[in-house]
């Protein structure tokens, strides 16, 4: 019978940790330094949930039913990146416009960056870390056969238990890695909306959308087997590097006259 091996499951139960420690770590550190502002974070939370969860995935449902884009790696790869960008990125203007008109600081522009950062690595990272060690108490019970059998196509359960079982211990952390890398990023796209409200420059929030979308092509592209893991994790540390440094400037670039001490440089 295929087991899941322990390292997995504790490798599993890594990513979860990582998805929901990154948030908590980072309101606390932004909460010492009086940078935190609760508003912003669960405006930051809510944003993601409407505009990624929910309106970004009902265009996907009407528009993946395509042939050309399902079987055209370019396409796929675009529309995915620029699907991501531009709901994100607007939906991100639209509640700071909308919500945070009067509150245009870097104090709220960090808590909102952490909170949007924050609902994706629980919606993502930590509820699949969840399903996956649910899955794999299944698989190693013996039961899994004929609990999910009653509920998926076989050749859907047989994928999902040959996933658990062959896949190396290291991947399923990697996933909350790759959550925890993604703060950075989304602090620093955060940072250019804001500035496009404060400086009523749409520049900055297209920016922010082409931003977005360069980042997820590869990453689109991996699933279709164009590029490797390794070249999408250098991409990605391109623009974590990035990312830090612009959550660090920005203080100096937008938030100036707010008065306060520029942030040193990382």
């Amino acid at each position: 019978m295929q087991q899941v091996s322990w390292a997995s499951m504790v490798c599993m139960a890594g990513a979860g940790l990582l998805a929901v420690g990154t948030p908590v770590v980072l309101i606390l550190v932004l909460a010492r330094k009086k940078l935190f502002g609760w508003k912003p974070l669960l405006l930051g939370m809510a944003g993601f949930f409407v505009f990624a969860l929910v309106l970004e995935q009902l265009l996907h449902t009407l528009v993946l039913r395509n042939s050309f884009l399902l079987n055209n790696v370019w396409a796929y790869s675009t529309y995915g990146a620029l699907a991501a960008g531009v709901f994100e990125e607007v939906g991100r203007y639209c509640v700071i416009l909308l919500f945070l008109k009067k509150q245009l600081t870097y104090k709220s522009a960090l808590s909102y960056g952490v909170g949007h950062a924050g609902m994706e690595a629980l919606a993502v990272g930590a509820i699949a870390a969840v399903n996956n060690i649910a899955l794999s108490v299944l698989v190693n019970s013996g039961m899994a056969q004929q609990i999910l059998a009653a509920q998926l196509p076989q050749q859907t359960v047989d994928t999902l238990i040959a996933q658990l079982t062959q896949t190396a211990p290291a991947l399923f952390l990697l996933g909350g890695v790759e959550r925890m890398l993604t703060f950075p990023i989304h602090m620093a796209l955060t940072m250019l909306v804001f500035a496009a409200v404060r400086n009523k420059d749409v520049r900055y929030l297209l920016g922010a959308i082409l931003l977005h979308a360069l980042l997820d092509f590869p990453a689109a592209m991996f699933q279709k087997g164009m590029l490797s893991l390794p070249i999408v994790y250098g991409w990605v540390l391109l623009f974590v590097a990035a990312g830090v440094y612009v959550v660090f400037a920005a203080r100096r670039w937008f938030f100036a006259e707010e008065g306060q001490r520029p942030a040193a440089q990382p």
